[in-house]
């Protein structure tokens, strides 16, 4: 079974989210991953969770002054949490002017026929279930019963789209819905995960990786 990757979240141990501060700090870390957003200003990208104001700075990041400080840490892998449609072939190609494209990982809005026109195996893909379940949390929250349906859904549609993880929200990976998607072959990736009971349940499960803002916990849980 392979280790589970711990992935710090943007903002995580009370940096600021989609921040120079909080990659500078999650380079220096054991984790696998730092997961940022990822938006179109114009014809620039940038780190923003929301829509970022041209005239204010302080609202962005541009992504290859990120991608230059990633730079320094050669094992640390990139989740590009993408926010709006049609950045998957631009983001790879600013990763590939550094030569950071084999340690991309996409989640957020994915779509699986525009990865096909990307270089075969040249991205890792978490595909966030609320992308291809309609409503699927609050579906969820609602009617547990719900559950291993949309996994079953999920699972069918990484299959057919040649897709290796899915994206979820912590609360939906249950043991049945964990279950469901082992025996499909399909990882796992759980976000944002806040408490150590949940990070020791998941690392004992072998999900593929859990996204955290607490990561100096997690990797003490997970004896890092």
């Amino acid at each position: 079974m392979m280790k589970t990757m711990i992935t710090a979240h943007s903002g995580a141990d009370n940096t600021k989210d989609n921040s120079m501060q909080f990659i500078n700090y999650a380079i220096t870390t054991k984790a696998d991953a730092l997961e940022m957003d990822i938006r179109r200003m114009n014809d620039t990208l940038v780190i923003s969770h929301d829509e970022p104001d041209p005239n204010n700075p302080s609202t962005y990041t541009d992504l290859s002054v990120v991608f230059l400080a990633i730079r320094r840490n050669p094992s640390i892998r990139i989740n590009c949490d993408l926010k709006q449609p049609g950045l998957e072939a631009p983001v790879l190609e600013a990763a590939e002017k550094l030569g950071l494209e084999k340690r991309l990982i996409y989640s957020g809005t994915v779509s699986i026929d525009r990865m096909k026109s990307l270089p075969e195996n040249s991205i890792t893909v978490f595909l966030n279930i609320e992308e291809y379940v309609p409503d699927v949390f609050n579906r969820c929250a609602q009617d547990p019963s719900f559950i291993p349906e949309a996994a079953e859904r999920i699972c069918s549609i990484c299959r057919d789209g040649n897709i290796p993880v899915v994206n979820t929200n912590y609360l939906i990976a249950t043991e049945q819905f964990l279950t469901i998607c082992r025996k499909n072959d399909i990882g796992v990736s759980v976000w944002t995960v806040k408490e150590e009971e949940e990070m020791k349940r998941f690392l004992r499960d072998g999900v593929t990786n859990i996204t955290t803002r607490n990561l100096s916990l997690a990797l003490k849980t997970a004896g890092r």
